[in-house]
């Protein structure tokens, strides 16, 4: 029987869900630092995909000859149209459940924010 193993996922609730996954090999290593690398790998994943729709963006913005106030309300609307069709545990739409990810992103920012550690 293949051993099995529960992680913490973002919950949308500003908490952590738990999912089971199987253990592989060499996978008794120190737990804590596992979980750290999985929540890290969930933030790296996040920001890849945020320098992804920045490069997809600009290009339209500069062809079309648009302005940065155009970037921000459609960022904006994206954003709003998200957090109203967020899906909530039941699979209705659960705004709440947005703010509480948008928090946890903005917390992320702030602890990290380049500008905030000179």
């Amino acid at each position: 029987m293949t051993a099995t193993r529960k992680t913490r996922i973002p919950d949308g609730k500003g908490g952590w869900s738990e999912i089971e996954g199987e253990l592989l090999p060499g996978s008794v290593a120190d737990t804590q630092k596992q979980e750290a690398a999985r929540q890290q790998q969930f933030i790296d994943e996040a920001a890849e995909l945020t320098k992804l729709l920045v490069k997809f963006d600009q290009p339209i913005i500069t062809e079309r000859g648009l302005t940065k106030e155009h970037r921000v309300f459609a960022a904006a609307l994206y954003c709003i149209n998200l957090r109203e069709s967020y899906p909530g545990a039941d699979g209705k739409p659960d705004p709440a459940a947005f703010d509480v990810i948008s928090k946890m992103a903005w917390d992320y920012y702030d602890a990290n924010d380049p500008k905030k550690k000179k």
